[in-house]
């Protein structure tokens, strides 16, 4: 700001001294406008009634927050398994069942060892966890061809968000379940693995005649 001598006194005498008048020389918001459009200045973020500009980039900062919360990183590659069963099932399912049943093998050889009735003395048998994943990996595509046929032949009569848990059609599928596909499935497991140690057609039968149904009984009361 400046100052000028105030020339619109009428009194001579106060010519000499004159009297002050004040002068502002702030841009107005018209020329502030024009400059920052001429020279690309960016517009100064408003203040609020206290005087304090907002904070920048809040929206930013919280979006990059729920990019790496684990949930956002579950929810992206749960939806990209999900896209990988639609696209190739047989190829995902085997996969997926190859490591549930190899780690479900390693889970319960932890427990044996455990309990002191281990198959072996120390360490893993990774011969036997090899042939519980290999049979994953082949049983998977009887699982996905065994289910889409149960729900071709016995379709449900509501939608699966309406439909009560203990309605017939439910019912009759985990029959169907438990005393057809499961002994079909189990007879098929012992005998691969069976086969897989080299105990020929004798070793399957053997193996189906200790351990057929006492593995039936304990899948039925799961």
């Amino acid at each position: 700001m400046t100052v000028l001598p105030n020339t619109d006194s009428k009194n001579d005498a106060s010519d000499h001294y004159g009297s002050i008048q004040v002068v502002s020389l702030e841009p107005s918001d018209e020329s502030l406008s024009l400059l920052q459009h001429r020279h690309h200045v960016p517009p100064t973020p408003s203040r609020n009634s206290l005087g304090q500009a907002p904070p920048l980039n809040e929206g930013s900062n919280h979006n990059s927050t729920v990019a790496s919360s684990p949930l956002h990183y579950l929810k992206k590659y749960g939806n990209a398994y999900l896209d990988m069963v639609e696209k190739r099932p047989l190829v995902t399912k085997s996969i997926t069942a190859t490591f549930i049943l190899g780690g479900a093998d390693l889970c319960a050889q932890g427990l044996e060892h455990a309990r002191h009735v281990a198959t072996v003395d120390t360490g893993v048998d990774w011969p036997r966890a090899g042939r519980f994943a290999l049979f994953g990996f082949f049983g998977a595509p009887w699982s996905h061809y065994y289910f889409h046929a149960l729900d071709t032949c016995l379709p449900p009569i509501q939608p699966p968000e309406q439909q009560p848990c203990c309605s017939p059609i439910t019912v009759l599928k985990v029959c169907v379940d438990q005393f057809i596909q499961a002994p079909i499935l189990l007879a098929m497991m012992i005998s691969m693995l069976s086969i897989l140690k080299g105990q020929g057609i004798e070793g399957v039968r053997l193996d189906l005649h200790e351990n057929f149904w006492n593995a039936l009984v304990a899948n039925c009361a799961l």
